[in-house]
């Protein structure tokens, strides 16, 4: 048995849907075996890794999954007996985990009996007014940085490595929350002699960094004194554990189309909106892809020479950061 274990989180690109395709393949034949788990376990790029790194791999990504229901996976698995066996067995422990689009959503259906995904750009009035109404991306992403900052404290805590990418589109996870100048007039008028300025209170990184004796008193004692939801004031600043941060855009499908030529990406968000013939080609990197044979034509999913170069770029990546 091998002794070194990778667990997977994440959407279709980690799955590895659509790999079945091939050229000039019909959409009802495409269809009926895109979610194969076997070819995806085979051809995907976590399977390259695994077998580089030697690697057994536990894979909870899935076609279609939003950010909450893999969270929930998460929180699921790692707190889980499963999970504390799992511990003993393995000497090392890699968590690879890919962020997908913002405009999805888990929520209960009672028709079912069961939690879903909900694609909020569907083309629906539900959606629509869902769009409208409950849904914003700079918070979503906002809120997903702090959710990334919770989890490397706590993989840290378990001696686990793990590391995050964006699988089809670039997040800023430098954003404060949208609401946080609304705070700053109370801030100051609160703030006695010894308090930090209001800029240099922001740089404090308390989720990200180890918290200090000073900055726990010192937010309890604004807490109480102004009722300030000071938890949505939080910097996350940056994620150390980010693969190729130092690429902009660094996600998977923009690093696919520079690596081959491509210099007029229009940055516009990929929202993976797929459903047979309802096809949304909402960025030109989409159409450059599909015309070097790294994504097909049906549902817009990396074909297996994609998944080979993604796990090239991480193997290069996981070489210098394990």
């Amino acid at each position: 048995m091998k002794d070194k274990l990778l667990i997977t989180f994440g959407c279709s690109w980690t799955f590895g849907v659509g790999l079945n395709y091939e050229l000039g393949m019909s959409l009802d034949l495409y269809t009926a075996n895109a979610w194969n788990p076997t070819v995806a376990d085979k051809f995907s790029f976590r399977k390259y890794l695994c077998d580089r790194f030697d690697f057994e791999n536990i894979n909870f990504s899935s076609g279609g999954s939003s950010n909450c229901q893999q969270l929930r996976r998460a929180k699921t698995f790692f707190t889980s007996n499963q999970f504390q066996k799992i511990q003993q067995q393995y000497k090392e422990i890699v968590v690879l985990w890919g962020i997908t689009s913002t405009a999805r959503k888990e929520i209960y259906d009672n028709a079912s009996d069961n939690v879903h995904v909900f694609f909020l750009n569907k083309d629906n009035p539900i959606s629509k007014n869902l769009l409208l109404t409950l849904y914003n991306h700079e918070h979503e992403v906002f809120t997903l940085a702090k959710e990334m900052c919770f989890w490397n404290l706590f993989f840290k805590t378990l001696g686990i490595k793990n590391f995050w990418y964006d699988t089809f589109n670039h997040h800023d996870y430098t954003t404060n929350s949208p609401a946080i100048d609304l705070y700053k007039d109370k801030y100051l008028k609160l703030s006695g002699p010894n308090w930090p300025s209001w800029n240099d209170y922001l740089k404090k990184q308390w989720y990200c960094n180890d918290l200090i004796a000073e900055e726990i008193s010192f937010s309890s004692q604004i807490s109480q004194n102004a009722d300030m939801k000071f938890t949505e004031l939080i910097n996350t600043s940056q994620i150390p554990n980010l693969m190729f941060d130092t690429e902009n855009p660094r996600d998977l499908m923009s690093g696919l189309a520079i690596d081959h030529g491509m210099t007029n990406l229009d940055h516009a968000y990929h929202q993976s909106y797929w459903f047979g013939k309802s096809n949304k080609q909402d960025s030109n990197r989409v159409d450059f892809l599909i015309s070097k044979g790294l994504l097909n034509p049906i549902s817009f999913h990396p074909t297996t020479s994609a998944h080979k170069k993604i796990a090239d770029r991480m193997t290069d990546y996981l070489m210098k950061n394990l």
